[in-house]
């Protein structure tokens, strides 16, 4: 937080170790075709988004840090709308065949990049706290989300109770409250739509209680953040 790396090294390290690091999660997408039908994180993401948000907005989607893109496929699936275009941002390129069988358009490998293109819909899950300059990057997340666009963030949640506990956090570069992380957003015309805690508590965690399928919805002091977020301007 107080000393983050240099962007180049940054880069370097999403783009040739992060997912030589998680080949087994490479490997299990590309294996499966309708993993992404059981993963719990999309699935509950992706209902606190249709809570909010209706199919027929979505022309567009991107998801930044997409990894093998359960919550956009989940959403295509769910909107049972194969029209939708589905983008990635994504610097592993093991998931190059795979984006290609799946109907993705990779669209970059890194975030800020240079685009025309306008997207309705951006998912970020787990990515936010990675970003090595928030200003920058919240402006170009407003730049490239058509008006009336919805932006979704799910990070890890660090309100005073996260640095009581041994927390592994690296690579890390940022650290979000519920308030602080809505704070953000409206510096950038982003509005509110739904913010909340969710997961099991740092402490539970800390006890050795597992995060299976029924423990991603909401909790008090959970360990994640998920928002939505609509932009104004």
């Amino acid at each position: 937080m107080e000393n983050p790396p240099k962007e180049d090294d940054l880069q370097k390290y999403y783009q040739d170790e992060y997912w030589s690091q998680r080949a087994t999660a490479v490997e299990k997408a590309a294996n499966n075709d309708a993993s992404h039908i059981a993963n719990p994180r999309a699935m509950h993401q992706i209902a606190c988004v249709m809570e909010e948000m209706h199919c027929d907005s979505i022309v567009n989607m991107l998801e930044i840090g997409a990894g093998a893109a359960y919550a956009s496929l989940f959403l295509r699936d769910k909107c049972q709308n194969s029209a939708i275009h589905l983008h990635a941002c994504e610097p592993g390129q093991q998931w190059e065949d795979y984006y290609q069988r799946k109907g993705i358009k990779r669209v970059a490998n890194y975030f800020p990049f240079e685009t025309n293109e306008r997207f309705d819909y951006v998912h970020t899950s787990h990515w936010l706290e990675h970003a090595r300059n928030l200003d920058e990057t919240l402006s170009k997340l407003n730049a490239i989300i058509t008006p009336s666009g919805y932006l979704f963030i799910e990070v890890p949640n660090t309100e005073h109770f996260y640095w009581d506990l041994p927390v592994g956090d690296t690579p890390h570069i940022q650290f979000f409250t519920r308030k602080s992380l809505v704070k953000a957003l409206e510096n950038y015309k982003f509005e509110c739509v739904n913010v909340g805690e969710y997961g099991i508590t740092y402490l539970d965690k800390q006890n050795g209680v597992s995060v299976t399928a029924d423990r991603y919805g909401a909790c008090e002091k959970g360990f994640w953040i998920r928002g939505l977020f609509k932009k104004t301007a």
